[in-house]
């Protein structure tokens, strides 16, 4: 049963990570069609993402 869980998981995972890299695959041609560039474009995902840093945005005043 396990077994067949961790199986539907990854094909679940797969999929996924096809979706994220055909979204952002339009979205890049998307920005490159409003700068009217041209040229092949290939993506794919690189998973899992790995967080470098984050910012907190304060006010000027506390």
């Amino acid at each position: 049963m396990r077994a067949k869980i961790s199986r539907v998981q990854r094909e679940i995972r797969t999929a996924l990570d096809f979706l994220r890299a055909a979204t952002l695959l339009e979205d890049f041609r998307r920005v490159r069609e409003a700068a009217r560039d041209v040229g092949q474009k290939n993506v794919s995902a690189c998973l899992p993402v790995e967080v470098i840093g984050a910012y907190g945005l304060l006010p000027d005043a506390l």
